[in-house]
């Protein structure tokens, strides 16, 4: 998909506002790498198709919740959110929106900015630290 250059960055379209249903999930090429867009609890998180363990499709992996210990119940218990993305390789775990590795692994995916203008959702390459967070609510530009 070509980009569309604006306020001094390029940004590509991913798809209409209402385009993308909550737990849905989209993938667009820009300029030749693959992000894929993810509807989260009503926010968007973009992350680049690439686990950084070794490389695998990390975004084609199931979007689930995970165990995790409950020191009031003295026990694991099953939480839903935050909505947890798991690498089909691999099994490991990503917490989105944050990207971060669950288990103590120290590993993050890239993240991208999600913006959606009320009539448009966009990604456009974020040039920090690559850290994921919620975004793209309505009126975001």
């Amino acid at each position: 998909m070509r980009s569309v250059e604006g306020a001094g960055e390029s940004r590509w379209p991913v798809c209409a506002s209402d385009g993308l249903p909550d737990g849905s999930r989209l993938s667009v090429d820009c300029d030749g790498v693959e992000v894929v867009v993810f509807n989260v609890e009503g926010g968007y998180v973009a992350v680049e198709n690439r686990c950084p363990h070794q490389g695998g499709p990390v975004c084609q992996g199931k979007l689930t919740g995970t165990l995790t210990w409950d020191r009031e119940a003295n026990g694991p218990i099953w939480r839903d959110r935050p909505a947890i993305l798991v690498c089909p390789w691999h099994g490991i775990e990503f917490e989105l929106p944050s990207g971060s590795a669950l288990g103590g692994i120290e590993m993050k995916l890239r993240c991208w900015d999600v913006f959606d203008d009320g009539s448009q959702i966009w990604l456009a390459r974020r040039e920090a630290d690559g850290s994921c967070e919620l975004g793209g609510d309505h009126g975001e530009a």
